[in-house]
């Protein structure tokens, strides 16, 4: 498939035994060369960007299978990545040609309402935060504090503990920066020295989505996230984030 040009591809569709042939457009030609997977899946989820679609492939082993579902492959599900504000047209392209479809994207950038309601009427499932937040931000408002910390921890290992250091506190702006500098990151004695948590969440959201050392923004680092949340996930039942969660596993595993 991804050596071919999209308009010499057809995709076919067996609905109780109605066959339905659809020719792919070279609109999606982006999409057969980088997720050709997609074409032979039964339903795909178009997710934002990269820390996304990591997240999805860490749910669906660390969350979904553990309580028992099966592989979202061996039900017909494949997620992609939607390249950013590409990933609204992408699901729609798919959706037109058959496949069930779900938007997974963060909302600091809400789609308007034009787009919205010709995206839903075509039947694509949007999926997406509460609150117009950033996927990070989202995270960092609902995960325990122990998971905040471990999540700093993971960073650091990529990004380096100064780099990572220096980010939260420049969105800190905070006064006392350098005793904050020398106590590394051991987040619990920032707090001690008079830094609320609701300040250092809001930072660490923030410092981690600064280009180009966004702390999340690959396909691996992306998973990393999603096995943290995933460990935290029975201790926030009611958070925005582990209904999202929810809400895509009901529908990865669907008809």
């Amino acid at each position: 498939i991804a050596e071919l040009q999209a308009p010499e591809l057809c995709v076919v569709h067996n609905q109780g035994g109605n066959i339905e042939v659809r020719s792919v457009g070279s609109e999606l030609q982006a999409t057969v060369r980088a997720s050709s997977e997609a074409l032979l899946s039964r339903s795909v989820i178009v997710c934002e960007g990269k820390t996304e679609l990591g997240m999805c492939r860490a749910w669906g082993r660390e969350i979904w299978q553990r309580k028992g579902r099966a592989p979202l492959a061996q039900v017909g599900t494949y997620a992609i990545d939607g390249v950013g504000s590409n990933a609204p047209q992408r699901a729609l392209d798919l959706q037109n040609l058959g496949y069930r479809v779900a938007l997974f994207i963060d909302a600091d950038v809400p789609l308007d309402s034009q787009r919205r309601t010709e995206i839903e009427n075509s039947g694509v499932k949007i999926v997406e935060w509460a609150d117009g937040l950033k996927t990070e931000q989202r995270v960092c408002q609902d995960l325990p504090w122990t998971s905040i910390c471990q999540l700093v921890r993971a960073a650091s290992e990529t990004r380096g503990e100064d780099s990572v250091r220096d980010a939260i506190l420049t969105r800190l702006g905070s006064g006392n920066s350098e005793a904050l500098r020398d106590l590394g990151l051991d987040l619990d004695r920032w707090k001690v020295e008079g830094v609320a948590e609701t300040d250092l969440r809001t930072a660490i959201a923030a410092a981690s989505t600064v280009e180009p050392k966004a702390w999340f923004k690959r396909i691996d680092l992306g998973e990393k996230l999603g096995e943290i949340v995933a460990t935290a996930l029975t201790q926030i039942p009611d958070s925005d984030l582990a209904a999202k969660i929810a809400t895509l596993e009901e529908w990865a595993h669907g008809d």
